[in-house]
C-alpha cells in the first residue's frame, strides 16, 4: 500500500464516521468511542506511513549496492578492521563488502568525502538505521543514537553509549568497527585486536547467540546525544 492509499484510508474512515452519525444525538460514551476510533485511525495511518517510508528507503540502499554507475569519478577506499589496525585490504571493484554472499556495506570516496551506503541491523535482522550515500534515516531512536561528520559515521547504544557501528576515513583507508549483519541477523563483529592493539579482530555473529559487549570494543568517535553535539568529536 502506497502513501496516498494510506492517507486516503485514514481520512475516509474518519469522514465515514462523521457522515454516518449526528453528533448532537449521541450520548457521551458513544462520543468518546468515536473520538478514540478517530485517533486510532490516525495512529494506524501514521504507523503504516512510517513503515512504507522505511521500506522505500531500505529499497534505495539495497539498490545502491548493485549500482556501478556511481563509482565513476570516485575512489574505492581500502579497509581496515578496527580503529587502529595497520593491516588493510582492498574492496572488490563494485566497492561493496559482502558477508555470506550478501552485500552489507558500500564505500566510496568523492571529493575527499566518505560516501557510505549500508543498513545497520539488530541481532534479529531488523533495521536500526539506513545510510544512502551519507543520507541517514534512523528507525530505532529509543535504543540507539548516532552521530557523523564528513569522514565518519557511527551508531551507539542507549543509555550506555557502547559503540555498535563505526566507519571512519583516514588517509584513504576506511576503518570499520562494530556489527555488520544481514537481514537474518548473521554477520560479523569487528574491532581492534585486544592482544596486539594494532591488528583487526573478527567474531562471527548469529541470531541464536547472546552477544555481550566487551571492554575491548573500540571507543566512540563522537560526543552524545547528537542533538546537543552534532558532528562534535570526543577528545581522548
Amino acid at each position: 500500500m502506497g502513501v496516498i492509499e494510506i492517507i486516503f484510508v485514514a481520512v475516509l474512515s474518519i469522514y465515514g464516521t462523521i457522515n454516518g452519525i449526528k453528533w448532537k444525538d449521541i450520548n457521551k460514551p458513544k462520543k468518546v468511542f468515536v473520538i478514540v476510533a478517530w485517533v486510532g485511525a490516525i495512529i494506524i495511518g501514521w504507523n503504516k506511513y512510517q513503515k512504507w517510508a522505511q521500506d522505500k528507503f531500505l529499497e534505495k540502499v539495497n539498490a545502491d549496492f548493485g549500482d556501478i554507475t556511481n563509482i565513476k569519478g570516485a575512489k574505492i577506499p581500502q579497509l581496515r578492521i578496527g580503529a587502529s589496525s595497520k593491516e588493510v585490504f582492498t574492496l572488490s571493484q563494485d566497492a561493496v563488502l559482502y558477508i555470506k554472499e550478501k552485500p552489507v556495506i558500500k564505500l566510496l570516496i568523492k571529493k575527499d568525502k566518505l560516501l557510505v551506503s549500508t543498513i545497520i541491523r539488530k541481532f534479529d535482522g531488523k533495521a536500526i538505521a539506513g545510510i544512502y550515500q551519507n543520507q541517514w534515516e534512523m528507525f530505532d531512536n529509543k535504543d540507539y543514537d548516532y552521530n557523523n561528520d564528513e569522514t565518519a559515521f557511527e551508531v551507539v547504544t542507549k543509555p550506555d553509549r557502547n559503540l555498535y557501528f563505526q566507519v571512519e576515513l583516514k588517509d584513504g583507508v576506511a576503518g570499520i568497527s562494530g556489527f555488520l549483519l544481514n537481514d537474518k541477523g548473521e554477520g560479523v563483529f569487528l574491532l581492534t585486536n585486544a592482544s596486539t592493539k594494532t591488528g583487526g579482530w573478527i567474531k562471527g555473529v548469529n541470531p541464536e547467540q547472546e552477544f555481550k559487549f566487551q571492554q575491548t570494543m573500540d571507543r566512540p568517535i563522537f560526543k552524545y546525544p547528537r542533538k546537543r553535539f552534532v558532528g562534535v568529536r570526543e577528545k581522548y
